[in-house]
């Protein structure tokens, strides 16, 4: 028998996940809009989507994350990779606001910034909210990322969403 309960052909190991070898992802709950659609999303684990597109034709959305990190993975390195990553793909970007604040416990940054995409003449406004977890009583790390992203004339409707959004989050560790 293996630690994972499955016993395997001689020389090799069984290992399922969740089981004794894998800890599982973080849980987590947080409420989005009445009406907002949420689905599976490629690269990340969803997306969630208002029904009506806006007004200069894009989606105000919230893509949710959860990837698995190293376990000395701080806050403040995942915070820095998002930016390089939003700066690259970006024209310019403008952080406007960051501040860290508590969830049940867990460090978190919540930061506002301003995006141009090169391929359209939009403003973006995207609000992160970033945490690291430890999970499995420290065995792993997980990195969450909610970011939700609106065009800059609709900014502050959507900023009272994503503030309701972060005041609901339950993680589930």
């Amino acid at each position: 028998m293996t630690p994972s309960g499955l016993a395997g052909p001689a020389g090799y190991t069984s290992i399922s996940y969740p089981g004794a070898l894998g800890v599982p992802p973080v849980g987590l709950t947080f409420d989005v809009p009445a009406g907002w659609t949420t689905r599976p999303m490629p690269g990340a684990l969803a997306v969630s989507q208002e029904p009506v597109i806006g007004p200069n034709g894009f989606w105000a959305n919230i893509v949710t994350t959860i990837d698995r990190v190293s376990t000395d993975t701080t806050l403040d390195q995942v915070s820095e990779a998002l930016l390089d990553s939003t700066r690259e793909g970006a024209e310019s970007l403008i952080v406007t606001a960051e501040h860290v604040v508590d969830l049940a416990g867990v460090a978190a940054i919540l930061r506002e910034q301003a995006v141009e995409i090169a391929e359209t003449d939009l403003t973006l406004v995207q609000f992160a909210l970033v945490l690291v977890v430890d999970v499995g009583g420290g065995q792993a790390r997980d990195c969450v990322q909610l970011i939700g992203t609106v065009e800059g004339a609709r900014r502050d409707a959507f900023a009272a969403d994503f503030e309701h959004l972060v005041d609901s989050v339950v993680l589930n560790a």
